[in-house]
């Protein structure tokens, strides 16, 4: 019964999606195109009901829900106001990554590496807006820092102690 009920849902809300796509197409709605990002946030939102409703604790539900999540947010974002901020803004897609890394972290009950992964994706996102907006000629030091933080995650194993291999 649920099931269905489910369908109709998904049915109806794609007709009035539909609907309300073609009356913007035709110039009797304005402004509706601009919202296509809520079909990517729907999707995102789903994965990660999926994930905690159907007790399937899949870790890849939840970040890959949390990463449609946040695009669909920017891209709203950037719908509204100009996309040439991209051009700058584009490290932003990491850092999306390393919070689709810590998502499990913090709903889950995965630690260790995904804490790891999640830190160095969010650092290496904040250190490439750093470097390329603060001056072009800056941006070799974002590959240091990435080889030193290479080196630091390399340090830990799966379980979170330091490795005893130099």
């Amino acid at each position: 019964m649920k099931t269905k009920l489910r369908y109709r849902a998904l049915a109806i809300m794609s007709i009035v999606c539909g609907a309300l796509m073609l009356l913007d197409t035709y110039g009797y709605l304005g402004g509706v195109y601009k919202l296509w990002p809520v079909f990517s946030l729907i999707l995102g939102v789903g994965l990660c009901l999926l994930y905690f409703k159907k007790q399937r604790f899949e870790i890849a539900l939840l970040g890959i829900g949390t990463y449609f999540i946040c695009i669909s947010f920017f891209f709203l974002f950037l719908n509204y106001t100009s996309w040439s901020i991209l051009a700058d803004a584009w490290p932003l897609f990491i850092g999306f990554l390393g919070l689709s890394f810590l998502a499990p972290v913090i709903f889950g009950k995965k630690r260790g590496i995904f804490v790891l992964i999640a830190l160095f994706l969010i650092f290496l996102s904040s250190v490439f807006i750093l470097a390329f907006s603060a001056d072009s000629k800056l941006w070799p030091i974002s590959l240091i820092l990435f080889g030193i933080c290479l080196l630091l995650v390399g340090r830990f194993d799966h379980d979170g102690k330091t490795s005893n291999h130099r």
